[in-house]
């Protein structure tokens, strides 16, 4: 708020009230403790207007302790205005008395003044018989338009009263205090008064002496400054209580605070003056990352929370035959507005999507031509699991094999399957052995032997990829003499020629011949077997 103090100039001597002279007035500004209103800065210097635009020369005066409107005669004009512009919505508080001379006595205040138009307010008096004061807000200065007229009958108008003018962009108000009938009354006028301009006082019809006793301008905007420390705060989803932040200002500005937010909770410092604190409770968050606000004298603190939300897989797991699967689902249980994605983590396994809340995936399985396999959909952050049957087959080529009642080493076989399909291999009798083969995956080979057979005729298996291999192996047949091939109970040259006939195919030997035409007992009869036999004939070593 600022004040006016009248104080007059002229080295320490009072001012001659009789002189017709200007006299300039210094209006010194001094704030008031009212921390709430901004500092009108006005010029300390006042200027007096001499002459008049009616009749005569008037002027301003001090008399007494009153700015007093004076002149030579009556009917006269006094004008005083400030040199700095005013801007509504704005104050201005007086002590008035009008003049009850002449037809008309007025005593106002004009403001918003700007080049030929201004708005005024004040009191004036009708007729001699001082019969009648009016209260009135007009427009314009030459010749004003009367905006409000609120005359109050009976009463005096050489008495003084106290007049509070309320200039803001849409209203003026007009508020006068004085003697009965008048008491207290309060008076105002609704329109565009947003233009700003300099303050004049306006004194006329000096007979009965209109004068100021005192004014006062007050800005409606309020000085005070506001800020927030911290102005924000990071939280965590379980929430919190008892957290707090100042709100810094001067004494005497008054502010209050309250949540933008249902999540947060004001315990603490509703309202304050000054300087205080704002104590608030953040409930916990089980959905995504928030932030909420709270207005604090005009300012936003800002509360960042982080994100409670916590996903349940429901099946957890799913399990799909060979041939694959189409349209299965699952589905994530979560609270609403929390954010979620799900991908494969195969390629035989199809789908994935993104949302929030609540949502189902759907996903598809590939035919599985191979061993059983495991793959897996991430979905927020979790795990499912999806489990497929094997795909593989099996064949064995060939699929049985005949040995020699001497037994036979290295035969082999062969497993024929997919790519990854594992397989193990194992013989099912003591006389066939694995020496190669007996595991792997994908297409191999199975290698064994079969021991030599002194009984009858005999059939093994070998077991490989869940297949049987079937292995038959001969008897060693009647009793013979090793090189008597005729079996004349002698061994001779004869009996080499007809190994060697039997060698290329001339004859064909039994199964007798054939044992004994096998003198070195390999399984087979080659020409090695004829020289074998001389040389026993020559040597007479023969059995």
């Amino acid at each position: 708020m600022v004040h006016f103090q009248r104080t007059k100039q002229g080295h320490g001597r009072h001012l001659n009230p009789s002189r017709a002279m200007a006299v300039v007035l210094l209006w010194l500004a001094t704030v008031a403790p009212d921390a709430g209103a901004q500092t009108v800065l006005l010029s300390d210097n006042f200027n007096t207007i001499s002459g008049s635009t009616w009749q005569g020369n008037s002027y301003y005066t001090v008399s007494s302790g009153v700015l007093q409107c004076v002149g030579p005669q009556r009917s006269s004009i006094c004008e005083l205005d400030t040199i700095q512009t005013f801007s509504p919505p704005l104050r201005i508080s007086s002590r008035m008395k009008i003049s009850g001379g002449c037809n008309c006595g007025v005593t106002e205040i004009v403001f918003g003044m700007s080049g030929s138009s201004a708005y005024r307010a004040g009191l004036y008096c009708d007729g001699w018989g001082l019969d009648c004061a009016h209260i009135a807000i007009e427009e314009g200065l030459s010749s004003p338009t009367v905006l409000l007229n609120s005359p109050t009958p009976g009463l005096g108008c050489l008495s003084w009263y106290d007049v509070v003018i309320t200039w803001e962009a849409t209203r003026i108000t007009v508020q006068v205090t004085g003697p009965a009938p008048l008491g207290s009354k309060t008076v105002s006028y609704d329109g565009d008064f947003s233009r700003p301009g300099r303050i004049q006082l306006f004194g006329y019809d000096c007979d009965g002496g209109s004068a100021f006793d005192w004014i006062t301008v007050e800005s409606l905007v309020s000085q005070c400054t506001y800020s927030l420390d911290p102005s924000s705060s990071s939280l965590p989803a379980a929430g919190a209580s008892g957290r707090s932040f100042q709100v810094q200002s001067s004494t005497g500005c008054a502010w209050t605070a309250s949540s933008n937010s249902s999540w947060i909770t004001i315990t603490g410092g509703a309202s304050g003056n000054g300087s205080g604190a704002v104590t608030y409770n953040v409930a916990s968050n089980p959905g995504p990352a928030r932030t909420g606000t709270i207005t604090a004298a005009g300012q936003t603190f800002t509360v960042f929370q982080d994100g409670g939300c916590s996903y349940t897989l429901s099946p957890s797991s799913a399990t799909a035959p060979a041939v694959g699967a189409s349209g299965s689902t699952l589905q994530i249980l979560t609270s609403s507005g929390c954010p979620w994605s799900a991908s494969s983590n195969n390629s035989w396994i199809r789908g994935g999507t993104s949302g929030s809340g609540t949502g189902v995936v759907t996903f598809d399985v590939a035919p599985n031509a191979g061993a059983a396999r495991t793959g897996t959909i991430t979905a927020a952050g979790q795990t499912f699991s999806v489990f497929q049957d094997g795909g593989c087959s099996y064949t064995l080529s060939p699929s049985s094999a005949s040995a020699p009642a001497v037994g036979a080493s290295g035969l082999t076989f062969q497993i024929l399957t997919s790519t990854s399909c594992a397989w193990s291999a194992s013989s099912n009798n003591s006389w066939i052995t694995l020496r190669g083969g007996t595991s792997g995956s994908g297409t191999g080979v199975v290698t064994f032997d079969v021991a030599p057979n002194s009984g009858s005729a005999r059939s093994g298996t070998i077991s490989a990829g869940g297949q049987t291999f079937t292995v038959s192996q001969a008897s060693p047949g009647p009793p013979c003499r090793r090189g008597d091939v005729n079996g004349n109970g002698s061994v001779s040259a004869l009996d080499a020629s007809l190994v060697l006939q039997a060698v290329v195919g001339a004859i064909v030997l039994d199964t007798t011949q054939t044992c004994a035409a096998d003198f070195n007992q390999n399984g087979s009869v080659t020409a090695l077997d004829a020289s074998l036999i001389l040389q026993c004939i020559v040597t007479s070593t023969c059995p």
